[in-house]
C-alpha cells in the first residue's frame, strides 16, 4: 500500500503559534498563540479529527506572562511568571477544558510533574516546599500520598534533529540534493512513518527558508511545502505526527494538518 496525504484543515491565529499541547484521548490540540503587538497570549482548543474549534481565543486575567504547561483529558494547566528576573518563581492555574473556567490557582507554585488526578510541584515562597495538589479541587494532598505520573504520549511522533556537520545530516542533505536539487544548511529534521519519509530542511534563498518534504520510500514526492522564510533562527520540532495526522505551522501563524492515508 502506498501512503499519501489528504488535506485535513488549516487554522490561522492572531500572533505567533508558540506552543501546542496534545490531548489524544479527546482528539484535541491546545494552541497558545502570542501577539507581541498587543501583549496578549490567546488559547484555543481544536478537535483535530473534525478540524473544528471547541473554543478559541481565550484570554486569562494575566494576558501576557502566562503559558501552557500540561494537560489531561479534562484539565489544562497554565504557568504564570511572577518575576521575569527569576523564571522559577511561577504560579499555576488549573482550567476546566469542558466548562472553560478556572478551577483553582496557586501563586508562587512551580510545576514539576502531572499525574492523572494530581499535580506535583513546590512552593517557591516557602523554602521550596514540595506539595501534591488535587487536579480537580486544588486541595493540597498529604505528602505521603503516592502519585502515578502520566506516561509518555506514544501516539505523538516528533522528528529527529540533525545539525550540520553530523553524519546523519550529511546523509539526509546528500539525499535531498539528489532528489530536489537543493543544498540544505544548518540542520534537518527527519522522521519515518507509515512507509513515508518526512524531512524539514533549511536552505538559503534571499534569506533563510524552511521547507517540509514528504516522500514515499521509493523516492516519489508526495508533498513539498514552504513553511517559513526570513528566518533569524532555527525551529525545533517544526512538524509532528499525532493519531495518524501530520501537523506543521506555516508562516508562524497558520496551523496546517494532513491525514496520512
Amino acid at each position: 500500500m502506498a501512503y499519501t496525504l489528504k488535506f485535513n484543515f488549516s487554522k490561522t491565529f492572531t500572533g505567533v503559534v508558540w506552543t501546542t499541547l496534545a490531548v489524544p484521548e479527546r482528539n484535541v490540540l491546545i494552541i497558545e498563540a502570542r501577539d507581541e503587538a498587543s501583549h496578549e497570549a490567546r488559547f484555543s482548543a481544536i478537535d483535530y479529527q473534525k478540524g473544528e474549534f471547541l473554543w478559541q481565543n481565550v484570554l486569562l486575567e494575566e494576558s501576557w506572562w502566562v503559558g501552557l504547561t500540561a494537560a489531561t483529558p479534562d484539565v489544562l494547566l497554565f504557568h504564570l511568571y511572577h518575576s521575569t528576573e527569576n523564571p522559577d518563581d511561577k504560579g499555576l492555574i488549573a482550567y476546566d477544558i469542558n466548562q472553560q473556567k478556572i478551577l483553582w490557582q496557586y501563586d508562587h507554585f512551580s510545576f514539576a510533574c502531572l499525574g492523572s488526578n494530581a499535580v506535583q510541584g513546590y512552593f517557591t515562597d516557602q523554602e521550596m516546599k514540595t506539595a501534591s495538589v488535587s487536579l480537580n479541587t486544588g486541595q493540597i494532598l498529604e505528602q505521603s500520598s503516592s502519585m502515578k505520573t502520566t506516561g509518555q504520549n506514544i501516539s505523538l511522533r516528533r522528528p529527529f534533529q540533525y545539525a550540520a556537520g553530523q553524519k546523519h545530516f550529511e546523509t539526509v542533505a546528500a539525499f535531498l540534493e539528489h532528489k530536489l536539487d537543493v543544498k540544505p544548511v544548518t540542520s534537518v529534521e527527519y522522521l519515518e512513518y507509515n512507509e513515508l519519509i518526512f524531512v524539514s530542511y533549511y536552505i538559503q534563498e534571499n534569506s533563510l527558508a524552511n521547507y517540509l518534504v514528504v516522500l514515499q520510500e521509493n523516492g516519489a514526492i508526495v508533498q513539498q511545502k514552504k513553511m517559513d522564510d526570513g528566518l533569524k533562527g532555527l525551529g525545533l520540532d517544526t512538524f509532528f505526527i499525532l493519531s495518524g495526522c501530520l501537523f506543521f505551522v506555516r508562516n508562524k501563524c497558520e496551523l496546517v494538518s494532513y491525514r496520512i492515508v
